[in-house]
C-alpha cells in the first residue's frame, strides 16, 4: 500500500472513531443513571409531589430526612435536612393532593403525626391506636388507613372529619404492609405479604376478594382501584377483581412477567409498573406487563464501592424513579422511559 494508501486509511478510520464516540457523547449526554450521596441510609422513600424533594426514614428508625433531589447533580450531595422522632413506623406517606403535609406512623404514641414536608416539624395528629407502623392514604375518600405492628388489623381515621372508623382485623404478620388505591368512591385498602393479598371495601369496610400468592411487596394501579401489582419470586403479577361484578368473586392474575430476577420492590404511575432487582430497574406497560425499557445500575453501584444487602425502598418522581439501598447512604435516581 502506498503513503497516499496509507494516510486514507488512517483518516477513514479516525473519522470513524470521531462519529462513533461523538455518538456515544449524544447518547450518554443525559445518562439514565444517578447517584446521590445522602447523610445515612435510608428506607422507603416518598416522593412530595411539585416540590423535587423525596422524605425518607432513616435506616437507624430515629429520624426522618428530607432529600431535595430536584436542585442535586448526579454524584453530588443535595440539600438534605432531617428531624429525629422517639418511635418511628415502617413507612411514611405523603398524600399527591396536599404535598406539604407528610404522615408519619408513631407506634410508641399510637397516632398519626402530621408533618410539614419543609421543616419536618409536627403540625397536626391523630389520635388512632394499635401501635400504627404503616400507613397509607384513600387519596380520594381522605381516609387514612394504619397497619398495627404486628399486622393484625387496620385501623382508619378519616381527615376531613375527623372521624375514628372502626378496626379492620385483617390477621397479618410482621411482613404484612397495607395499600389504599386512589380512586374510587368508597374507602378502600389492599394488605399484601406471605399469605397473600387480599381487597377490603364497602360501608363498613370488610373482607371482600383474596388470592393465595406470596407477595413481596405490591403497588395499586392510580387509575383503577381494582387492580394492584405483586412482586412475588421473580414474577410481577397484575391482580383484578371481577369488573362486571366490582369484586364480588376472586383476585385474577390478568397478566404476569418473569423478569428472571428476585424483584426486591414494585411502584406504579399513570403509564408504568417499575420493578427493581438487585441489578436493574425495570420499567413495563401498566395494561400488559410488556416490558418497555430494562436499566441496569449493578455495575454502577460496583464501580462506586457500593454493596448494598438489599433495596430498602422505592418512589416514583416527575422524571425518575428513585431507590434507596440498606446500609448505604445513597439514593439512584433512574430516568423514566
Amino acid at each position: 500500500m502506498t503513503n497516499a494508501g496509507r494516510w486514507a486509511v488512517a483518516a477513514f478510520a479516525l473519522a470513524a472513531g470521531l462519529a462513533l464516540l461523538a455518538g456515544c457523547a449524544s447518547a450518554g449526554s443525559e445518562p439514565k443513571t444517578g447517584l446521590l450521596r445522602v447523610d445515612v441510609p435510608l428506607r422507603e422513600p416518598a416522593w412530595v409531589s411539585g416540590e423535587g424533594v423525596l422524605l425518607a426514614l432513616g435506616e437507624d428508625r430515629r429520624s426522618v430526612v428530607r432529600v431535595d433531589v430536584g436542585e442535586a447533580a448526579p454524584g453530588s450531595r443535595p440539600t438534605v435536612r432531617s428531624e429525629e422522632f422517639g418511635d418511628l413506623g415502617e413507612n411514611l406517606a405523603v398524600s399527591p393532593e396536599e404535598p406539604k403535609r407528610a404522615y408519619l406512623p408513631r407506634p410508641g404514641s399510637g397516632e398519626i403525626s402530621v408533618l410539614d414536608t419543609d421543616t419536618l416539624r409536627v403540625v397536626e395528629g391523630y389520635e388512632i391506636g394499635d401501635s400504627p407502623s404503616y400507613v397509607t392514604l384513600d387519596v380520594q375518600t381522605e381516609v387514612l388507613f394504619a397497619l398495627s405492628g404486628d399486622g393484625s388489623k387496620v385501623s382508619s381515621v378519616e381527615l376531613e372529619t375527623p372521624e375514628e372508623v372502626p378496626a379492620v382485623e385483617v390477621g397479618g404478620g410482621s411482613e404484612t404492609i397495607v395499600e389504599a388505591p386512589e380512586k374510587g368512591l368508597d374507602p378502600a385498602f389492599w394488605t399484601s405479604g406471605p399469605d397473600g393479598v387480599v381487597f377490603y371495601g364497602g360501608d363498613p369496610l370488610e373482607r371482600m376478594v383474596e388470592e393465595r400468592i406470596e407477595a413481596t411487596d405490591m403497588a395499586v394501579d392510580l387509575s383503577s382501584m381494582q387492580r394492584a401489582y405483586v412482586a412475588t419470586g421473580a414474577r410481577v403479577v397484575a391482580l383484578e377483581g371481577d369488573p362486571e361484578d366490582f369484586l364480588e368473586g376472586r383476585l385474577v392474575a390478568v397478566k404476569s412477567r418473569n423478569l428472571n430476577e428476585k424483584v426486591e420492590h414494585v411502584a406504579s404511575d399513570e403509564l408504568h409498573v417499575f420493578a427493581a432487582t438487585e441489578h436493574e430497574l425495570v420499567a413495563m406497560r401498566r395494561e400488559s406487563l410488556e416490558v418497555v425499557e430494562s436499566v441496569g445500575f449493578g455495575r454502577l453501584l460496583e464501580r462506586e464501592g457500593i454493596e448494598p444487602d438489599r433495596i430498602s425502598g422505592i418512589t416514583v418522581g416527575k422524571e425518575d424513579v428513585y431507590l434507596t439501598f440498606q446500609g448505604e447512604p445513597y439514593v439512584l435516581s433512574v430516568k423514566k422511559p
